[in-house]
């Protein structure tokens, strides 16, 4: 868990996209490593939190804990166009292997990742709220039984 002014958070996700036309350009250790040293200035500098990372001959794989501002699209949008610029100016040979001159294809995976909280408990959460005494707003998820009053539940720190 990670904890912001007024937000306590764990936003994980599983993200990956490819090379345009699926090229095994990642074939070349110094480009790979090259680009796995820009991905982690970028997590560094967007305060994306880089779990896991793979960069395999003609895709990525990214496990990131992503801050509730940012949102996904943002950072992929991010990590795809300043490693594409970064590329392109140390390996200027890339871009003459890529017919349209874009390091990335469209479009990227992703999937959100938990931990403990599946679909089934927020479901359950959500439609048993009404059964529960007190004030739904006052209430919270304890993912190990019962939610739980407000006053049993710990304040976050004034930011």
């Amino acid at each position: 868990m990670r904890k912001g002014a007024h937000t306590l958070w764990e936003c994980q996700y599983h993200v990956g996209w490819c090379p345009k036309y699926r090229k095994n350009l990642f074939d070349d250790d110094a480009l790979r490593e090259f680009v796995w040293k820009i991905f982690e200035k970028i997590g560094v500098e967007y305060e994306v939190e880089i779990e896991a990372m793979e960069i395999a001959a003609d895709h990525v794989h990214l496990l990131v804990m992503i801050p509730p501002k940012l949102s996904v699209a943002e950072v992929v949008r991010t990590f795809k166009s300043i490693s594409a610029r970064e590329v392109f100016k140390r390996f200027p040979g890339v871009k003459k292997k890529l017919w349209a001159g874009e390091l990335w294809r469209d479009g990227y995976f992703v999937k959100s990742v938990g931990s403990g909280v599946t679909k089934e408990n927020v479901k359950d959460y959500i439609e048993t709220h009404k059964e529960r005494e007190g004030n739904p707003a006052q209430l919270r998820l304890d993912l190990r039984g019962e939610p739980k009053r407000a006053k049993d539940t710990p304040r976050l720190a004034a930011g």
